[in-house]
Order: C-alpha cells, then sequence, then structure tokens
C-alpha cells in the first residue's frame, strides 16, 4: 500500500523515465502506451485502505518541507558535515561516481538514453535537496557508469582486465 510519505517520488521517477522515452519514441502507439502507463500507475494510488486521502501525508511534506529539513536527519540537505559522517572512502566513491557520470554522460551524448538522463538529473537534484534520496541516485548512476566502462573497454581493449567491452562476447 502507499502509505509511505516517499511514494510520490516512484511517480515522479517513473513520469520523468517516461517523459524521456515519450520525446525519444516517434510511435504514437508507443507514445499513448507510456500515457496510459502512468496514468494507470497515478491512478491506483488510491488503492489503499485509505483511499485517496493517502496523498494528504506528502502534501502536508511538500507544505511543510521545512520542517523535515530542521528535524529529521534523514531530510537534511547535502552538505560537508554529512560528507564528514560517511567517511572518506564513501564520500571518494559518490565523488568519483558522479564525475564519472557525467563524463560518461558528456562523452556518450549520443549514445545516452534520454530517460535514464532524464532520471539521472531528477536523481541528482533530488540527493542534493535531501540526503535520503542516495539510494535512487546510486541507482541512476550505475548503469551510465557500466556504460562509460564498456565504452573505454571497447575503445581501449585490455585497458581494465576482466571487464569485456560493448562489442565483446559476454
Amino acid at each position: 500500500a502507499n502509505t509511505h510519505a516517499s511514494f510520490p517520488l516512484g511517480l515522479l521517477l517513473i513520469g520523468v523515465f517516461s517523459a524521456g522515452e515519450f520525446f525519444s519514441s516517434v510511435s504514437l502507439k508507443r507514445k499513448i502506451g507510456l500515457a496510459g502507463i502512468f496514468l494507470a500507475t497515478l491512478a491506483v494510488t488510491g488503492v489503499t485502505p485509505y483511499g485517496y486521502a493517502v496523498w494528504k501525508i506528502p502534501t502536508f511534506f511538500w507544505k511543510h518541507g521545512e520542517f523535515a529539513h530542521r528535524n529529521l536527519s534523514e531530510w537534511v540537505p547535502l552538505s560537508a558535515d554529512w560528507f564528514r559522517k560517511i567517511g572518506p572512502v564513501a564520500s571518494l566513491a559518490i565523488v568519483l561516481s558522479t564525475i564519472g557520470a557525467i563524463s560518461g554522460i558528456i562523452l556518450n551524448i549520443k549514445r545516452t538514453s534520454l530517460s535514464w538522463l532524464f532520471v539521472w538529473i531528477l536523481s541528482f537534484a533530488m540527493f542534493i535537496s535531501s540526503v535520503r534520496h542516495v539510494g535512487f541516485f546510486a541507482m541512476a548512476t550505475l548503469p551510465i557508469l557500466q556504460t562509460v566502462i564498456a565504452s573505454v573497454q571497447s575503445r581501449r581493449p585490455g585497458i581494465l582486465p576482466g571487464i569485456p567491452g560493448r562489442d565483446a562476447p559476454a
């Protein structure tokens, strides 16, 4: 059931991904299907014991977000203090993966799916606004990094031992 206050984030991610696919697609049938999936997903949010009243919870947080940012540790915006708390290894991993993803997007812009680009930008903005979204950011970053690694390996075989290139058989 959609009783967690963050369930609209899932809808937002579905919407953003669908928007990327919608703008990338030339087929009217595909566009109608994507719009239908999003509308159906939105419609079933009321299929809970609370009905559509479940929307009152995220609405409260959106109206009173400053309360969450001040009083709930998982809702604090990204800061240097947060990086100190998670330690140097995790901090370095986040910084390097962010740089790698941005580099990968720039270097492979023609191959980068518009949907993944939209999702990555959204997840990055969410992560900056609240550290609770680090998981969304990691999930959006990993496929882009995988593309970067495969691209490097296919251009310079053997540079990354044990990792096949994009065109190499798995």
